[in-house]
């Protein structure tokens, strides 16, 4: 491995963006241990009060430093982090669901194989190096900056495209009204530190296109506009995909590592994608795939969310960012 220091890595971003994609890149050329979202409830349980929580930059949070120093340490273990297979669904009692008992009995096979093969491939890495990928940490990252000593890269990925993938796949991970539910609770900090343009929005009353573009904001617009003071590197999905080698090597640069990986690391998407581009290349149709997804109003739905926030990075009606991040 050639690595400039062994800081631990963080890679952060909205689910849906291209993170493990960017993980799975970074860690294969530079022989990282992975930590897989340590924060997903259902995969890692005693993580569940911290998920997606907003923690102010210099909040004193003492049990969240407990869990944190056991993900920085390498020391949290389990077969989600560890083999980034949830425990949840690998128990007998699946096959007590409705439905066809020769169906779950399959899909349990299935999961327990796919358990072995990522038991196989990630424990053959050794290494003390952590790169760690979080999708419900984007409101902490300058608490998790203040508190250890990582590196940190931010996944952007536009907000149509992100909403076209979450709404295609459905089911309550990616379910956007109960996370704006938590996110603008009145004891929240976030809504009295930044999300006062949104309180007379209500949820309820918007499409569900215009829920996760909402979502989105609230996940994108704060990190954003503090990473240049938490010295976090920020990455566009969109300029990863058309912009290859420049930003790649952008990122290598800016998290301390040496290794450029070959091409065919970058073409192949990551073992989260979707299902109509499994075993497809990326390409640059790609970037701007998603907006078959939506009519013209969707589209002005879009707009009009990321309007209320004031974004400008992105518009709804062209799909890739209106400027390029900053080193």
């Amino acid at each position: 491995m050639t690595t400039m220091n062994n800081s631990p890595i963080i890679i952060a971003g909205s689910g849906r963006s291209g993170t493990t994609w960017v993980l799975d890149a970074i860690a294969g050329s530079n022989r990282l241990r992975t930590v897989f979202e340590p924060l997903h409830p259902a995969g890692v349980p005693e993580a569940k009060a911290f998920a997606n929580k907003h923690v102010r930059d210099d909040a004193d949070e003492p049990d969240l430093k407990l869990f944190m120093d056991k993900v920085f340490s390498g020391k949290l273990k389990g077969i989600w982090p560890n083999y980034r297979t949830r425990p949840d669904r690998l128990h007998i009692n699946n096959l007590l669901k409705p439905g066809s008992l020769k169906h779950h009995l399959g899909a349990l096979k299935e999961r327990h194989k796919k358990l072995f093969v990522r038991y196989l491939r990630y424990r053959k890495v050794r290494s003390d190096h952590l790169i760690i990928k979080f999708i419900r940490a984007n409101l902490m990252l300058g608490w998790l900056s203040r508190n250890y000593d990582a590196k940190t890269l931010l996944v952007v990925r536009h907000p149509g495209a992100v909403a076209a993938s979450k709404m295609r796949l459905g089911g309550p991970d990616w379910e956007p009204e109960s996370m704006l539910r938590q996110y603008c609770q009145d004891n929240n900090p976030l809504m009295k530190d930044h999300l006062h343009r949104f309180e007379n929005v209500h949820i309820r009353a918007l499409s569900p296109v215009a829920r996760h573009a909402a979502l989105w904001c609230v996940e994108n617009v704060l990190p954003l506009s503090h990473a240049r003071e938490h010295g976090h590197c920020v990455v566009f999905y969109e300029h990863l995909i058309a912009d290859s080698d420049v930003e790649w090597e952008r990122v290598i640069k800016s998290l301390g590592l040496r290794h450029i990986f070959g091409e065919d690391a970058l073409s192949q998407p990551s073992q989260q994608v979707s299902g109509e581009m499994r075993g497809k290349p990326f390409d640059r149709g790609q970037v701007s795939r998603w907006m078959n997804n939506f009519d013209r109003e969707q589209l002005h739905e879009i707009d009009r969310i990321l309007d209320i926030f004031g974004v400008s990075v992105y518009s709804a009606f062209d799909p890739m960012p209106a400027k390029r991040a900053s080193p």
